[in-house]
């Protein structure tokens, strides 16, 4: 249910639903957050552009045989990826819950 790279970013985070431990545990959900969160951040914009620029220069030079093996590749990094983004979200959730701030303070 990750919504799609190309869609438009949220703009500010504020716009982003609060993490609460039912959010967290549903995958699709949670998934769904981060990708805003990411689409979001500027650097990782500019990151995703300039990767998708060289994937383009690499299409137009890899022999049509070698392509499939090079998407294989891209789904299992993207399938690693974002494995990786809701456990790092669910573990700064629970740091969050097991850390919280004092009340007042800001993390920012």
């Amino acid at each position: 249910m990750s919504l799609h790279p190309t869609a438009p970013a949220l703009g500010a985070r504020t716009e982003l639903p609060q993490l609460d431990p039912y959010l967290v545990e549903m995958d699709d959900e949670l998934a769904e957050v981060v990708d805003a969160l990411v689409r979001g951040e500027p650097r990782a914009r500019e990151r995703h552009e300039d990767i998708c620029e060289h994937v383009e220069l690499l299409r137009g030079c890899s022999e049509p045989d070698v392509w499939p093996l090079v998407e294989e590749i891209r789904g299992r990094i993207r399938e690693r990826e974002e494995a990786l983004r809701l456990a790092l979200a669910r573990w700064a959730f629970d740091q969050g819950r097991r850390h919280p701030l004092p009340a007042g303070e800001s993390a920012s």
